[in-house]
């Protein structure tokens, strides 16, 4: 069993890692939505502004992967009906890769969707992206 002073020393070491952390907070708000890197993976700045275009229309937003309650981002035709062929933040094309390409799920995953996503542009570069150029280039 730890001594009274060794609980203590613990309790003080967290309470001022806790403050260090509000105070970090304080001067650097925590992001609405994910930073340009997700699990390592580092989404270059003209993928970005792809993701942006895609899923608000606006090359300089914040790219989202589901809709503000919570359900999936499915893409719209010109008429502004929604179509479930293209889902979250880079619209990857379910007709044309698969909900689950790669075993990734594109739809309810955003990290799923941006790996799916790094790895066409590693392949194609913007190519798969040209239909929404005109927003992003």
């Amino acid at each position: 069993m730890e001594t009274l002073s060794a609980v203590l020393g613990k309790l003080a070491i967290a309470l001022s890692l806790i403050s260090v952390a509000l105070a970090q907070t304080a001067n650097y708000p925590i992001p609405a939505q994910k930073p340009a890197t997700v699990q390592n993976l580092t989404i270059p700045s003209a993928l970005e502004r792809v993701a942006a275009c895609e899923s608000t229309g606006n090359p300089n937003g914040t790219p989202r992967q589901f809709n503000s309650d919570g359900s999936i981002l499915w893409g719209m035709n010109a008429s502004g009906t929604i179509i479930q062929r293209d889902c979250g933040e880079f619209q990857v094309n379910t007709w044309a890769h698969g909900r689950y390409p790669n075993g990734l799920d594109v739809c309810g995953s955003q990290a799923d969707n941006e790996k799916y996503a790094l790895s066409l542009y590693k392949q194609y570069g913007l190519q798969p992206w040209d239909a929404s150029k005109g927003c992003w280039q």
